[in-house]
């Protein structure tokens, strides 16, 4: 199948380029070496190489050598060197197509550049056996790179928002999300995107033969191109598209051009264009694509130094620098809270911990207490009635020690313990404790402690 391409511009042909030399009021000899330096140019001939954009090539080369043609009237190395230095001076002014006479704004320093490298190739061609001439301009010139002129999401969105129906939605949205050039977008046909079956992206394929550079098959990740692509494209086949035919018809490129014209105006106060779009998503690709996936997305060389102007961009690099000092200072603020969160933890399980001891000490306290008041009690009990003594002795050499321990109103452990504190006890009769309780009696009177009197008893 033959693929015809959509031209965003029109080209002059090789015919058209030759005639307009042909009305340059130069020396008829300088027009015929111009005229056949371009033939030679655009066939491959002087760089060995040839481009897809004939047209375009050869209308570049016209421009750039009216330009030295215009202002050296003979080739010398006197010449040049002057229109050299004029040109760098700005004392050369562009070609105005209106007034046809050089009298327009000033050339900026890359089409100075572009000039000057035409010239020199000139030069060496028509001239190879004094290379003085092309020698005394091959300066290289530092030209600093403007920065780039772009849109952020947010601004996008906005635009988006303030398109008005199905078709200017694709527009946007199919410009920011392919990042392709104007042509390029121009020339999809409605087989070149392929819809998402389950949870994927939309795909797109530029072709070789539409394509400024190579061909490539590339994924949307914009998520309004989920709404928009699909939605235009149901929209084109009701109205009977094919799909070998153009997405968009009728004057296309001059339609992005008046759309986003409006929308700059009404939505962002500004003038806006297909390549500042083209910009807008290479800088937001920047971040999320490498170098050599965005050499593919955007059909640049693998070594094309024009992925570096949007990785090196300094918001780029500062937002990256953001992202992760705010990842980092994230992730310190939550360590230091999981800190605070594991020592407030411990505290609270040391109070616990302290709680329960002090529960179980108090317990232990308040038995240890009772069991004190109940030998208490019994010692009492041993002091007043001496027949007591007698009988629990008896009890501890016999069997009996069940029944006097319950008689007692001890526990089994009460009891052992009250025995074996009795075995340091010296055994009397009952006349000897008698004299021992009356004598205790006395110590009361005499305000002896009760703990005193007892250890009178046992010694």
């Amino acid at each position: 199948m033959v693929i015809e391409k959509v031209l965003s511009h029109k080209r002059k042909t090789l015919e058209e380029c030759i005639s307009e030399i042909n009305s340059w009021k130069i020396e008829e000899s300088i027009k015929k070496d111009i005229i056949l330096f371009t033939k030679e140019y655009s066939l491959g001939r002087i760089t060995k190489r040839m481009g897809k954009n004939t047209n375009g090539l050869v209308e570049s080369i016209t421009n750039l050598l009216r330009l030295a043609a215009f202002n050296i009237k003979k080739f010398n190395e006197e010449n040049i060197k002057k229109f050299y230095e004029q040109l760098l001076n700005n004392k050369v002014r562009s070609f105005n197509r209106k007034t046809n006479k050089f009298n327009g704004a000033t050339y900026s320093i890359r089409y100075k550049i572009e000039a000057l490298t035409m010239l020199k190739r000139y030069l060496t061609w028509k001239y190879p056996t004094k290379p003085n001439l092309a020698s005394c301009i091959d300066i290289r010139i530092q030209k600093s790179e403007p920065d780039i002129d772009c849109l952020n999401l947010n601004e996008i969105n906005l635009l988006y928002k303030f398109c008005r129906d199905n078709k200017e939605r694709y527009i946007i949205a199919g410009l920011f999300a392919t990042g392709t050039r104007a042509e390029e977008f121009i020339n999809f046909r409605v087989c070149d995107y392929e819809l998402p079956k389950k949870d994927e992206f939309i795909k797109a394929t530029i072709r070789n033969e539409t394509s400024k550079t190579r061909g490539r098959t590339i994924s949307l990740h914009y998520d309004k191109t989920f709404e928009a692509i699909p939605e235009y494209m149901a929209e084109r086949r009701r109205m009977g598209a094919l799909d070998t035919d153009f997405v968009l018809t009728d004057s296309a490129y001059s339609t992005i051009r008046n759309l986003l014209e409006r929308l700059g105006k009404l939505a962002l106060k500004k003038a806006i264009n297909a390549h500042m779009i083209r910009h807008s998503t290479a800088t937001w690709l920047a971040s999320k694509l490498n170098r050599q996936q965005l050499c593919y997305y955007f059909g640049w060389a693998f070594s094309s130094n024009m992925p570096d102007k949007y990785i090196s961009r300094a918001g780029m690099n500062m937002q990256d620098a953001d992202e992760k000092a705010k990842i980092s200072t994230l992730q310190e603020l939550q360590s230091q809270i999981e800190k605070e969160r594991f020592e407030k933890r411990l505290i609270i399980e040391n109070v616990e911990n302290l709680q329960k001891e002090s529960v179980e000490i108090r317990k232990q306290l308040e038995e240890k207490k009772f069991e004190a008041e109940k030998l208490d009690a019994f010692f009492n009990r041993a002091i007043e009635d001496p027949k007591f003594v007698s009988k629990f002795k008896k009890a501890m050499e016999s069997s009996l020690l069940k029944d006097i321990i319950k008689e007692a109103n001890l526990s089994k452990e009460d009891g052992e313990r009250a025995y074996k504190s009795m075995k340091k006890l010296k055994w009397k009769s009952d006349k000897e404790y008698e004299a021992e309780r009356i004598l205790l009696e006395k110590s009361k009177t005499k305000n002896i402690k009760r703990s005193e009197g007892v250890n009178v008893i046992r010694n």
